[in-house]
């Protein structure tokens, strides 16, 4: 890998040839010679490892001519320079229907500011999104996991906000979501367990049916091999059995979709918190969403052989 710079915050380098089929966390030796590979890894915590614009976890195989950046997480970044930094796959606009706005956000994004006043999210980034509304406070109508991309809507005011949240309440918003869940899945189910979400960090599956916003319709798509899909798996075995699913909830709670999808026996390819085998990093699209008055979309680009 050719250095092109280097900083205490950020470094830059070019994959050379003899990084083809590389591990990115094998490859960042370059950059930071005096780390061995635990150390390397733990850059992802505090860091996106870009390449070529796009976050990618450690198991991540270089083809060879990529760009490589890290960049910290939660830096001292002005909020208009976030952007810039997914320059691949940068969040933005899709819609707006009168008062409400419907917003893309990345994987690696975070949907609003740590607490310590983070800039480092979509919440963040909302007055560069549409400068037209700035000094006018866009209220977020959803979260997303950091991991997790796709649809955040938003209220430009409280009465959008309020006949939002009169929708969501009546059962009347469906989110579409595509999971790669660990496994195959061989039929559609609907899992209604009830969620504990007293611990910030983990939701916990309890035994009795939780409210019917809260169940989980998850539909498998297509089954495959991570050799099948090396971008989104290649922390796996080749062999190793996948199931891309149509996963669809009401209103929703704090890590339903992967709290349920692990209560099944197949977590969401990646997530470790709930109990996936390998990976570091997880797939999971919110790619339409549905309300009373209308519909927005952003399916993915990726590619199952």
């Amino acid at each position: 890998m050719e250095e092109v710079e280097q900083s205490t915050s950020e470094r830059e380098g070019i994959a050379g040839n003899e990084q083809r089929g590389q591990r990115l966390d094998a490859a960042l030796a370059v950059l930071f010679p005096s780390l061995g590979l635990r150390g390397r890894r733990r850059l992802w915590k505090g860091h996106l490892v870009l390449v070529d614009g796009i976050a990618r976890p450690p198991a991540f195989r270089l083809r060879g001519g990529e760009t490589i950046r890290l960049v910290p997480r939660c830096s001292a970044k002005a909020a208009h320079d976030i952007p810039a930094v997914f320059s691949g796959d940068p969040p933005r606009l899709l819609a707006r229907r009168g008062d409400f706005f419907f917003f893309y956000k990345p994987s690696g994004l975070h949907t609003e500011s740590l607490a310590g006043g983070s800039k480092c999210s979509l919440a963040g980034v909302l007055e560069h999104i549409v400068p037209e509304m700035a000094g006018t406070r866009l209220r977020l109508l959803g979260r997303l996991d950091q991991d997790s991309s796709g649809i955040v809507p938003a209220a430009g005011d409280e009465d959008a906000a309020r006949q939002w949240r009169q929708w969501e309440n009546a059962g009347e918003l469906d989110k579409h979501y595509l999971a790669v869940l660990e496994g195959g899945l061989d039929s559609e189910l609907t899992v209604r367990s009830a969620l504990d979400l007293t611990k910030t960090r983990r939701t916990r599956v309890l035994a009795e049916d939780g409210p019917v916003l809260r169940h989980t319709r998850i539909r498998p798509l297509v089954c495959f091999q991570a050799d099948d899909a090396p971008e989104l798996l290649s922390g796996y075995p080749a062999e190793a059995r996948f199931t891309l699913a149509l996963c669809r909830i009401a209103k929703g709670a704090r890590h339903q979709i992967r709290a349920h999808a692990a209560h099944i026996g197949h977590p969401l390819a990646g997530d470790a918190l709930y109990g996936a085998h390998g990976g570091t990093s997880f797939f999971l699209r919110h790619f339409r969403l549905q309300w009373p008055e209308g519909e927005v979309s952003c399916p993915p680009h990726f590619r199952i052989r």
